[in-house]
């Protein structure tokens, strides 16, 4: 039995008449923004779920077990097991979820054994940029009408299901040994790849390092001595890019911006973002004629006046 109580729910459902990708069946497809007292109960039918939480925090339920969760956390359910989820009261839960079924025998049988070997909420879950940025993707993509919008999907879908599988395999561990200059190009690569693809959810540096099986001081000195500058500022680099584009493209207050980014605090990112473009997050913003989201709201309500110039932060 379950109970729903949402803000916004945008639920594309195939349970009758699945849509087909390739060799994926789409089940469902959509996003919760919850209220504070959603909860929902119930038993999954013979296909596979991702649960990706975007914001707020609650706990998920697989069978008889839970756990907590939060921003970046990702899911995967069952066939045929009992799921449920409850929201935060303080800090309300906004999730996205994609259900399936595959006709790829080998991923099939991939997902099937890290549910056997991982029975509680808890084994279940772990982070992945890639699938909460591709399932986000797929529910813009789903209607739309572009050039080749369903090869597209086919493509996102079997991509998502690949990320899922290797989340779960076990780190090769990388030998004590020596690289050679090639080696040495091609770590550096994955370290400025991780970065790059873990920007919103990179809270200490030794994850890289956690993440290659490597040292973190090894690293730090083979990036140092390959390309010349530090992981830290590559980090530092790219973090700043990041909000640059968020603060243009996604018009979120500056406040968000730095949130989301996992800055100290909105004033060490306005200090940093400074020293970097030469002025203030909300000069940068007002430069590139951008309104700002409360004054977006305030300018829609005023229909006979102009669109104002100046556009602000919504701190």
């Amino acid at each position: 039995m379950a109970t729903h109580y949402h803000q916004y729910h945008l639920n594309n459902n195939y349970f009758q008449h699945p849509l087909e990708f390739g060799n994926l069946s789409l089940i469902q497809l959509g996003r919760c923004y919850c209220n504070a007292d959603f909860q929902m109960m119930g038993e999954h039918e013979d296909f596979f779920e991702l649960t990706v939480v975007n914001s707020g925090k609650g706990t998920l339920i697989t069978g008889e077990t839970e756990v907590k969760v939060g921003r970046g956390d990702v899911h995967l359910g069952g066939p045929w097991e009992m799921h449920g989820i409850i929201s935060d009261h303080s800090d309300p839960l906004k999730y996205d979820f994609f259900a399936f079924r595959l006709k790829n025998q080998e991923h099939r049988e991939r997902l099937m054994q890290i549910i056997g070997e991982r029975p509680t909420a808890a084994d279940r879950l772990f982070q992945s940029e890639n699938v909460v940025s591709l399932v986000a993707n797929a529910i813009w993509e789903l209607h739309n009408e572009e050039y080749c919008s369903k090869e597209l999907l086919c493509h996102m879908f079997e991509q998502i299901v690949i990320y899922v599988i290797r989340a779960f395999q076990p780190k090769q561990k990388k030998h004590a040994r020596g690289v050679d200059t090639v080696d040495s190009e091609i770590l550096c690569y994955q370290i400025m790849h991780y970065i790059d693809t873990h920007i919103y959810t990179i809270k200490k540096l030794s994850e890289i390092a956690e993440a290659l099986s490597y040292n973190y001081s090894y690293l730090s000195n083979l990036f140092k001595v390959t390309t010349g500058r530090s992981i830290m500022d590559y980090f530092y680099e790219q973090r700043l890019e990041a909000a640059k584009n968020m603060i243009l493209d996604q018009k979120m207050s500056i406040t968000k911006v730095a949130d989301k980014l996992n800055y100290p605090s909105l004033y060490s990112f306005s200090r940093m973002f400074k020293n970097r473009y030469g002025c203030s997050p909300d000069a940068y913003r007002k430069n590139n004629g951008v309104i700002a989201p409360l004054e977006k709201e305030k300018s829609s309500k005023k229909e006979a006046l102009p669109l104002p110039t100046d556009a602000g932060s919504a701190e």
